[in-house]
């Protein structure tokens, strides 16, 4: 059994999702910048009996979902209403059952390794912050040459993982720390 609480504080500028799991004295907080929330959907999960739903919030324009809580449940009118009650108090998009689009930028099909490098260089240069650009920078220097850009490639590793753990996303971080520890 979890306990979820979400709290969403205007005045901090952050919200925060707390889980508890009492029957092993656990508790996992993750706080996101209110400003990175950019909408909110409703997932969906088809069972045998029925279908089951969650309220999910977009952040950083659809690029990652962070689900309100850890598991789905029946009753997609209080999803509804629990979703636009967010989407209104946050003043973001409410996208519904319909989910935001995926992001069309991660499956661009790049002519040159280099237009997908200096792509992703820009997107950092942009934005410092964004973990998924670097990322993709240490994926596409790798292509290019994995010998070669080996110090690049782990430096931007570490740079995502430390900015996801900034951020509260564990697993992320630790993906980011098994790819740049395997090649170093």
């Amino acid at each position: 059994m979890e306990l979820e609480s979400i709290t969403f504080d205007k005045n901090l500028g952050h919200m925060t999702i707390e889980r508890q799991q009492p029957l092993i004295s656990k508790t996992k907080v993750v706080k996101h910048l209110i400003q990175d929330i950019s909408g909110v959907e409703i997932q969906e999960m088809s069972g045998s009996e029925s279908n089951k739903y969650r309220v999910c919030l977009l952040l950083e324009s659809g690029k990652r979902r962070v689900p309100l809580t850890s598991s789905f449940i029946t009753g997609l009118g209080d999803k509804q209403k629990k979703a636009q009650l967010i989407a209104t108090f946050l003043n973001i998009r409410n996208y519904g059952l319909e989910g935001c689009p995926r992001q069309i930028s991660s499956e661009l099909q790049w002519e040159t390794i280099e237009a997908e490098i200096i792509h992703w260089e820009t997107a950092i240069g942009n934005d410092s912050n964004d973990a998924d650009a670097h990322m993709k920078l240490a994926f596409a220097l790798v292509k290019q040459d994995k010998t070669k850009n080996k110090e690049q490639v782990i430096s931007y590793l570490k740079q995502a993982e430390a900015i996801f753990k900034s951020k509260g996303y564990e697993e992320e971080a630790m993906q980011a720390f098994q790819l740049w520890s395997t090649i170093y």
